[in-house]
């Protein structure tokens, strides 16, 4: 009877709203948790005040009445412009993608002017109102936009907390150790250590982010002891659980799994005995070529995107003269689990004119080589891995589910943790990295030219399956056994467990059935955009059932906080010690004379190495990049139980779902924290990545 004079009182009284909190409370003790009946139906009437899913014309808000309050007013007219920039014609748009806050203006100029003052930064708010970063205020009206898809005002303070740092890291660096010309690899070390112990030196501590995280790197430090970069255990580890974790495939006979016998037959030089160089490696005379194959131990690290990217010929200075490589690796996978991965030889290029090398070719080629191929490989990791494929593929699935998804949509409450801060970084990480005199432009080896080329290529090559973390080690054949130690695929298939299970939870949670999703008009409206926006990608244009839901929950999750954690946090332990990952080389193989090649001839007679390597001020521009990007985490994976927004009955029902699996993922992590142990003492690198203790909900840095 309660229930039916709350009902007869919103009937009354015309108010919508109470209606449909008395269905969903209904509902609830039926054990169905679902909102208003307007997004379960896709009844218009009852969705009146409620769905924002607004007209594609700026002008007008189909089914949704603007003066219901000055958040939704204002929100609604969010949507009319992000929508005016989404449906730009594709010419107008950064590189192709459909991006929200960019425009043709980003597009490639030349690094030349970049020391002069009236270089200034790109205006990335043009079309969508995402305001100045150094401001940190935020008035009424924007927050609800901010706390979804761009940034509230402590991710605000924060970030600008590690630009303040940065700065001030390097001025103070700048005093201690003035400008110089480095003559010896040594000092790289120096510079690494410096930022490493003194990040944010003379700042103040009582405004120190608390997500402001640094590994004990003093007295567990992954990489600058000893030459302990040039060691090829360590090169091979790195392509496990290093920068670029995504990239290694192995050499198959199937024309569907890595890379087919006959791919890497058209590239390799002939010269290359590929046989004899797998039976020294793995000291077995029975091995030959197809029955490596075929025992699943050949791999290969290989970068076709990169061998066509044209440098910058108009840069000036310190500038001048940056170039990138396209090498091809070899590798087999031992026995030993202590040495994982054996490198067996480098190939200089992508043609059978390439020079190649094996350990045999001496210290100086060998070590040459590798440098190369850790170049290419931080260079791929960074933009089509995390650039691209991270940042700026799920920023649509961000700002589409804002424009078509209801307040109290239960995924709409779900995503706002997944997505939190996106937009906001990708549009001042646009300003700060990849504009005209942005970081990466400064320090990458294509420069500012090759940077819209390379962007370009990567989304034009991203497909729906990149998103796909069982799927993507399968497709790669990493996913065998005969790959002893993988941690990225052995550490992430276990947080990825628990994820998958918590997202089906949830969709059974607020879904009864195939035919709710199904008849989720709202639902239907954010992935059918999505899917035109990400044109001939194969993202799915329509949900079928619960199974397609959770399908495409997994994926856009776990590519917003584990995967994007994979790619982004090395960076400050390997990415910013600059002889294990420089993203710009300085000598092709042609240009080495035999002089120079006479004098590099161990680790403790290597200095010459320095010709290949940023000097002075790109060796601080790459290390205190890499250190501001890679220390803060802004939020713990799945802490957000008592964080979550939207109507109180709903936030309870999906509270209980994610402490639950919180709980889980602490498991997970216990487990993690020992099998490091275990690599330590095994003589392996500890794999701290995918830690869920470490794992931000979102893309936020």
């Amino acid at each position: 009877m309660m229930f039916l004079s709350v009902y007869s009182d919103a009937k009354r009284t015309g108010d919508g709203l109470s209606v449909s909190l008395w269905l969903v409370t209904l509902l609830a003790m039926a054990g169905c948790v679902r909102a208003a009946p307007g997004w379960v139906t896709g009844n218009a009437s009852s969705a009146s005040h409620h769905a924002h899913d607004c007209d594609d014309s700026p002008s007008e808000y189909r089914g949704f009445d603007c003066s219901f309050n000055h958040h939704v007013e204002t929100r609604c007219k969010y949507y009319a412009q992000a929508i005016k920039f989404m449906d730009r014609s594709e010419s107008e748009r950064y590189g192709g993608i459909p991006l929200v806050s960019r425009n043709a203006s980003t597009m490639p100029g030349s690094l030349g002017d970049c020391d002069k003052p009236s270089c200034t930064p790109l205006n990335t708010t043009q079309y969508l109102p995402v305001p100045c970063f150094c401001e940190c205020n935020t008035t009424l009206i924007q927050q609800q936009f901010h706390y979804f898809v761009a940034f509230n005002p402590t991710w605000c303070q924060d970030f600008t907390y590690t630009m303040q740092a940065t700065h001030a890291t390097g001025l103070i660096y700048e005093v201690t150790h003035p400008p110089t010309l480095i003559s010896k690899m040594s000092y790289y070390t120096t510079v690494y250590e410096f930022f490493r112990d003194n990040y944010g030196i003379g700042m103040s501590q009582a405004k120190r982010p608390p997500g402001l995280w640094t590994p004990d790197n003093a007295t567990d430090p992954l990489l600058p002891q000893d030459n302990h970069w040039n060691d090829d255990n360590v090169f091979g580890q790195l392509r496990l659980m290093g920068v670029n974790p995504l990239q290694l495939q192995r050499v198959t006979y199937n024309w569907s799994v890595g890379v087919h016998y006959q791919q890497l037959q058209a590239m390799l030089n002939t010269t290359l005995d590929l046989a004899v160089a797998i039976k020294m490696a793995l000291g077995r005379d029975d091995l030959t070529v197809p029955k490596a194959i075929l025992e699943e131990r050949l791999y290969v690290l290989h970068f076709p995107l990169l061998k066509d990217i044209r440098g910058d010929p108009e840069a000036k200075g310190a500038y001048a003269n940056r170039l990138m490589m396209a090498p091809v690796a070899l590798f087999v996978a031992t026995e030993n689990p202590a040495y994982p991965l054996k490198p067996i030889a480098i190939q200089l290029g992508h043609t059978q004119a390439s020079p190649i090398h094996t350990p045999d070719s001496g210290y100086f080629w060998w070590t040459v080589s590798k440098m190369y191929v850790n170049n290419a490989d931080g260079l791929t990791s960074q933009i089509r891995h995390h650039l691209v494929n991270s940042h700026l593929i799920s920023e649509v699935f961000a700002v589409e589910a804002f424009i078509r998804l209801p307040f109290y949509h239960p995924i709409y409450i779900l995503l706002q943790q997944h997505f939190e801060g996106l937009v906001g970084i990708n549009s001042k990480g646009f300003e700060l990295l990849t504009s005209k005199c942005g970081s990466v432009t400064k320090v990458a080896g294509f420069g500012f030219s090759g940077l819209g080329d390379f962007i370009k290529s990567s989304y034009e090559n991203w497909t729906w399956d990149d998103t796909e973390m069982l799927g993507g080690l399968e497709r790669r054949g990493v996913e065998t056994s005969v790959l002893k130690q993988y941690p990225f695929r052995d550490d992430g298939l276990k947080v990825y467990s628990v994820l998958r299970k918590f997202v089906k939870a949830y969709v059974t949670r607020f879904y009864c059935s195939d035919k709710a999703v199904y008849e989720d008009r709202n639902l239907q409206k954010w992935i059918q955009k999505v899917s035109k926006r990400h044109e001939n990608k194969g993202v799915p244009s329509s949900f079928s059932g619960r199974a397609d839901l959770v399908d495409l929950l997994i994926r856009v999750i776990w590519v917003n906080s584990a995967q994007h954690a994979a790619l982004n946090y090395p960076v400050k332990e390997i990415g910013s010690f600059i002889p294990a990952t420089a993203y710009t080389v300085f000598k092709r193989p042609e240009q080495w004379s035999d002089t120079e090649i006479a004098s590099i001839t161990s680790n403790d007679h290597n200095d010459g190495l320095v010709a290949m390597l940023p000097q002075y001020q790109m060796a601080i521009e790459q290390t205190g990049v890499a250190t501001q990007l890679a220390s803060l985490r802004y939020t713990d994976l799945l802490t957000y139980a008592d964080k979550l927004r939207g109507p109180a009955h709903l936030r309870a029902e999906a509270g209980k779902i994610v402490r639950k699996y919180r709980k889980k993922l602490m498991a997970v992590d216990a487990n993690l924290r020992q099998i490091n142990i275990d690599r330590r003492r095994a003589g392996l690198m500890p794999y701290r990545n995918m830690l869920p203790t470490f794992l931000p909900n979102s893309i936020a840095i």
